[in-house]
């Protein structure tokens, strides 16, 4: 995971965020940006902007939403994460939904998210995340 560092040499977590929701995204920056160690490297309401985006920002962790506004055929923020952890096994994947069903979180923990959240219910929760993986990363260094 690369980290790169910031102020005091804490190390920096780059943040990708994709969800089709232009308010999600916006109340998810003015949330994050208070935080020394995240670092907002980009934001995708889509499947094919987020792949793109991933080759070229190299995140840490992605926000991810199951549903995606032109959800299609393998365009869900499911499909999305088979193929990124695919294609980069290490990145920290938080599920962020309204598809908070039981069926949901098990099959995207099965496929690899580290962390599912309830958008309704555990939104708030996503900085206290984010200090958790910032905490064992910092174990490995």
């Amino acid at each position: 995971m690369q980290r790169m560092p910031v102020g005091d040499n804490l190390p920096v977590l780059k943040l990708l965020i994709v969800d089709d929701s232009p308010l999600i995204v916006a109340r998810l920056i003015e949330n994050l940006g208070a935080l020394r160690q995240i670092e907002i490297c980009g934001t995708a309401k889509n499947m094919p902007m987020a792949i793109s985006m991933l080759d070229t920002l190299n995140p840490d962790v992605v926000i991810l939403d199951i549903h995606l506004g032109d959800d299609g055929p393998f365009n869900s923020g499911i499909d999305l994460l088979i193929s990124m952890k695919k294609q980069l096994p290490e990145i920290t994947v938080i599920m962020l939904t309204n598809l908070s069903e039981a069926q949901y979180r098990e099959k995207c923990l099965e496929l690899g998210a580290g962390y599912f959240l309830d958008k309704s219910n555990e939104f708030e929760k996503i900085p206290e995340v984010l200090n958790l993986i910032l905490e064992t990363n910092n174990k490995t260094i």
